[in-house]
């Protein structure tokens, strides 16, 4: 039996332990109606439970400890669902973002009140409202320097209930509608950001002329949409052995013509089961600690692990660093189903299975993915490109060909630039006042008009 087939068998025989009676259970009731793919609402649906658990519980591995983030890239081509599923679970964090805000309002003004009546004579520096969102979130287009700048003031502090010690963490949500516009202004700096944070406990952010801040205990969560274009362009082979692609999960869907839904409706079974949903956050935000072995699921993790070790050779080898830390991921994804399931922090055998399958059935796609970014010899220069317009002013196309003839045929670099300049939108074609039609970076559009130089 094809090993996707086991899996998705897999999936469904325990769907009705895991899935059902669970909070991921209703964000899909909720999400039923419209045209994404249920793989693409699952994924949303644990990237909202991952994001309100943050760093305050953990899988202790002896001398470090496995956080339930996730990096979840949403691969299709336009049109697939991607972004409205995205939508969803973006909205969901900021309704409950919203509710908590109001609720810290009312609290400030009722102080604020208490303090009058009572002439204590508080200041009013003292008096200042400062609201703490349980979900942090990053806007769609941001450079890694504003989002440290802002990462700075996301601290919060909790208790471990075990020790009854303070302990500090940091947590941000990025929903990037399109990775291409979110990674726009500095790919390279931004993915290697991503790298660093994402199993990292502390994050030293050094500013020009202004030290350096601390930020304890990062926990980025990660919720981008994609097309397998930007894939091929952008994440050359090496990245899938040992950076920003071996720590994604990719689910990947192409157009569905059987799911089709004219008119999108959300109905009142698929409200309750928001609700349902919505009521069991504040006991997600208020979960802190260990998650805690069953015995049998431990015996069980013990046998899968030698497994996978023994079989890693049979992986394609741009594949075996991906496989080589699989297990971690599983680990993560079973600690968002276990809280999904019973909403306490035990790990059992049926949340490892159903973390296994799940992912079973999401890596089918991988070596289809990255399989030829070898043989593109265009993607390894894109970047390249990138950096040198970001450089310059602007540049024009014939400038372009003198700097990288050497490395590029001609057709080759009008296809890579005809893709940064119409499908991941990095670089814009104008003309100047004087006639010439000039390349600059997008994000230096408003720079241009500013100055006047465009026609």
């Amino acid at each position: 039996m094809h090993r996707l087939e086991k899996s998705s068998r897999r999936l469904n025989n325990i769907s009705t332990i895991i899935l059902m009676s669970s909070l991921i259970a209703n964000y899909l009731e909720f999400c039923k109606g419209n045209e994404v793919p249920q793989s693409f609402h699952r994924w949303c649906g644990m990237y909202v439970i991952s994001s309100l658990l943050s760093k305050k519980v953990w899988i202790s591995m002896g001398t470090f400890k496995i956080y339930p983030n996730l990096y979840t890239i949403l691969v299709g081509p336009p049109g697939s669902g991607k972004s409205t599923g995205l939508k969803i679970a973006q909205g969901i964090l900021q309704s409950i973002n919203a509710s908590s805000l109001t609720e810290q309002e009312d609290q400030y003004n009722e102080k604020m009140a208490q303090i009058v009546n009572d002439n204590k004579g508080k200041t009013v520096k003292d008096l200042l409202f400062k609201p703490k969102y349980p979900v942090p979130m990053s806007a769609d287009c941001q450079t890694k320097e504003s989002l440290t700048r802002e990462m700075v003031n996301y601290t919060r502090t909790v208790q471990d209930p075990a020790t009854l010690m303070d302990f500090s963490y940091t947590p941000l949500s990025i929903c990037a509608t399109e990775m291409s516009q979110f990674m726009s202004v500095d790919p390279s700096r931004m993915m290697d950001f991503l790298v660093t944070v994402f199993d990292i406990d502390d994050y030293e952010v050094k500013t020009k002329g202004a030290g350096s801040e601390f930020l304890p205990n990062v926990f980025v969560n990660l919720l981008g949409c994609t097309t397998p274009m930007w894939i091929q362009k952008w994440l050359r082979e090496d990245i899938i052995g040992g950076g920003f692609s071996r720590r994604c999960i990719f689910v990947c869907e192409e157009d569905d013509t059987e799911n089709v839904v004219p008119f999108p409706v959300v109905t009142i079974e698929m409200a309750q089961a928001r609700n349902r949903f919505v009521d069991r956050v504040p006991t997600l935000i208020s979960l802190t600690g260990e998650f805690k072995w069953d015995p049998a699921a431990k015996l069980w993790y013990d046998k899968w692990y030698r497994e996978g070790r023994a079989a890693l050779n049979k992986q394609p080898e741009f594949l075996r660093a991906y496989y080589r830390t699989r297990h971690v991921l599983v680990l993560r994804v079973a600690m968002i189903l276990a809280v999904s399931r019973t909403l306490t922090l035990k790990i059992f055998i049926e949340d490892l299975e159903a973390a296994d399958a799940s992912l079973i059935m999401v890596e089918e796609n991988l070596e289809q993915l990255f399989g030829a970014l070898g043989r593109n010899e265009t993607a390894a220069y894109a970047d390249k490109i990138v950096r040198y317009v970001m450089a310059q002013p602007y540049v024009s196309e014939k400038n372009l060909k003198i700097v990288f003839y050497k490395d590029m045929p001609a057709k080759e670099l009008f296809e890579t630039l005809n893709y940064l300049k119409h499908e991941a939108g990095l670089l814009t074609l104008a003309a100047l006042k004087s006639g010439e039609r000039v390349l600059f970076h997008t994000s230096k559009i408003e720079e241009m008009k500013a100055k006047g130089i465009l026609k």
